[in-house]
């Protein structure tokens, strides 16, 4: 039993190699399975032809016609393809042709070209209309000369009770065993075509839902881009605009210390958008991150930017196994967590402080950044991973950030939860699939 499934399974993949498409494929296969399936349920005729003429040699003018049967598998191997698909259809018309012409118009063999019309109809794509053509030309060649000859083509024989009534049951189970088979072939066909434009169907929604994401977006993206650059660029060509106008040194350092706030946000802003770019570009590659050594230069480049923000700073990293996934991506989304957490800062809260607790198991990472700062109303969470969203006014943020963490986390396959309290501050749980483990 293994050994003919083994035989079935290297015959059904004749001719199949790796520059043809899934359509392709399964059409080469579809051929091969009907060859076979052709073989095996004409081949008794054979035995049940010598059985009813023992003094004839027709039985084995039908051996041969069967033989031929293989043929397809054959043209398939050599990859021609639509020969293989003509190959099948004109044996079993030639076979066909001669049984009706021998045993003669009571035999009702010529009933099987019905269902041999039906098959090659079925059989070719639209791009093979001259096979398609061909075939059944010589089909209804074969059907109108064996009305014009009387079924008299070949010599016909004079069949006695016993046997008409074998070549009758033949044809019966030949008719019968063969639309089982031709219906289960086609059914089986049309579903997994029907599948296929089912998911075309829904791939193309799903693309249409992204694009109308990404052009409401870009309609956001466009007005607060154009907003937001203009703003700290009109206030420095503003102090500017004072500075010239005054010699007091101390207030022209006033201007410059406004002019380079100005230009940091500006800058922070810039930061933002190339971050959501790379993101949504660059194709993700798997790198072994160290936790430890990423959050201290994050800290440390906290520290140095923005030396105004007084928050003390606990981290805690348990990190035994390895952890692959995009580095930069992940530590896009640590710098924009860690960031808010010291920006939203409460000044009134002595001490503030941020804590970051990563823990790496061997399938995932569980990031946890929790600090006490000025915190989020419960009618801002459900938005505040939306571009351009500010959920308060009391700093001057660009409303990138968090949606470039969402963002960021959904490529890496990730999850990210929020739970705040005004005025008690805000926890942010990131966990990220291990690439390694994936």
């Amino acid at each position: 039993m293994h050994f003919l499934k083994l035989l079935w399974s290297r015959l059904l993949y004749q001719g199949i190699h790796e520059k043809l498409t899934e359509t392709q494929i399964q059409d080469i296969k579809f051929i091969n399975r009907e060859a076979l399936t052709a073989f095996i349920i004409s081949f008794p005729c054979v035995p049940l032809c010598y059985i009813s003429m023992p003094d004839k040699n027709h039985y084995l003018v039908l051996l041969c016609i069967f033989c031929f049967y293989g043929s397809p598998i054959f043209l398939n191997r050599i990859q021609w393809y639509g020969y293989a698909k003509s190959a099948i259809l004109l044996v079993a018309a030639v076979g066909i042709f001669w049984a009706s012409s021998t045993f003669g118009k009571e035999s009702d063999l010529h009933y099987i070209f019905v269902i041999l019309v039906f098959g090659t109809v079925v059989n070719f794509q639209r791009n093979e209309k001259a096979y398609l053509i061909f075939v059944l030309g010589v089909i209804g060649l074969f059907f109108i000369i064996l009305f014009i000859t009387d079924f008299s083509v070949f010599p016909t024989e004079k069949l006695n009770a016993f046997q008409l009534s074998i070549a009758q049951n033949t044809s019966l189970y030949t008719c019968l065993s063969g639309s089982i088979a031709m219906a289960f072939f086609y059914i089986n066909k049309f579903t997994t075509q029907r599948q296929k434009i089912k998911d075309y169907t829904q791939a193309l929604e799903r693309k249409f839902d992204e694009l109308q994401k990404l052009n409401a977006e870009l309609d956001r993206f466009v007005y607060s881009v154009s907003h937001d650059l203009r703003a700290p660029i009109t206030s420095v060509l503003g102090l500017a605009y004072l500075g010239k106008r005054t010699e007091d040194l101390a207030e022209i350092h006033q201007y410059f210390d406004l002019q380079e706030k100005s230009l940091k946000k500006l800058d922070s802003f810039i930061a933002d958008i190339l971050n959501y770019s790379r993101n949504n570009r660059a194709e993700v590659k798997m790198q072994n991150i160290d936790f430890q050594q990423e959050l201290a230069n994050i800290l440390e480049l906290q520290t140095q930017y923005e030396p105004q923000y007084q928050v003390q700073t606990s981290l805690k990293v348990e990190q035994e196994s390895p952890f692959f996934t995009d580095k930069q991506r992940m530590v896009i989304a640590l710098n924009n967590l860690i960031s808010n957490a010291f920006r939203y800062h409460n000044p009134y809260q002595k001490p503030s402080w941020v804590k970051i607790d990563i823990t790496v198991l061997p399938e995932k990472a569980v990031i946890i950044i929790t600090d006490n700062g000025i915190g989020i109303g419960k009618e801002h969470l459900e938005r505040i991973f939306e571009m351009f969203y500010r959920a308060t006014d009391k700093t001057s943020g660009s409303g990138l950030g968090l949606y470039i963490v969402k963002e960021v986390v959904n490529k890496l396959q990730g999850t990210i939860k929020v739970s705040s309290e005004i005025g008690k501050g805000t926890t942010f749980t990131v966990e990220i699939p291990n690439m390694e483990a994936c």
